[in-house]
């Protein structure tokens, strides 16, 4: 039996599929950009809770293009996009939350340096990690934080090792 038909007519059907939906415009989304900044950070913050990262990430921005340099925008499109594996764009938004006020989101930080790690930037890496070391530990630190406490110093030793295999 020859496979190669089906193998085609499913990539086809596939593609089409994806196509259709690349281009599909969710009503409801255009519904959210229609409202005020502050309901579609709302809504963008349920559907961050739910895991849909693009969508919040689309109503995010758009609150930012309305709100701009609002520190918590700024930190969620980071979030979004370094929990969809979008480094450059974390990268970005990090930096972007940076510039506003570094201390505000302490595990910042540390999400920043895993970012620039993974992005092969190892010797920034390596200094980003180094910077949240020196950052006081919050009032109430989450467990969260702990562990990221405790998990920093072999991070900056993979960046050191990915260093010297450069």
């Amino acid at each position: 039996m020859n496979l190669k038909p089906a193998i085609y007519l499913l990539f086809g059907l596939l593609l089409g599929a994806t196509t259709a939906l690349a281009q599909y415009k969710d009503p409801e989304m255009e519904e959210v950009m229609e409202l005020k900044w502050k309901k579609q950070a709302k809504v963008a913050d349920l559907l961050f809770e739910m895991g849909s990262y693009y969508n919040a990430i689309e109503i995010y921005k758009k609150v930012d293009e309305e709100k701009p340099q609002r520190l918590d925008i700024a930190y969620k499109i980071a979030s979004a996009s370094y929990l969809m594996k979008d480094y450059n764009q974390a990268e970005e938004w990090y930096k972007n939350m940076f510039a506003i006020d570094s201390t505000s989101y302490p595990s910042a930080m540390y999400y920043y340096a895993q970012t620039l790690k993974r992005l092969g930037k190892y010797a920034e890496a390596k200094s980003a990690f180094e910077n949240f070391k020196k950052l006081p530990s919050p009032k109430k630190a989450t467990d969260e934080y702990n562990a990221i406490k405790e998990q920093v110093d072999k991070d900056i030793e993979g960046c050191e090792l990915g260093i010297t295999l450069m």
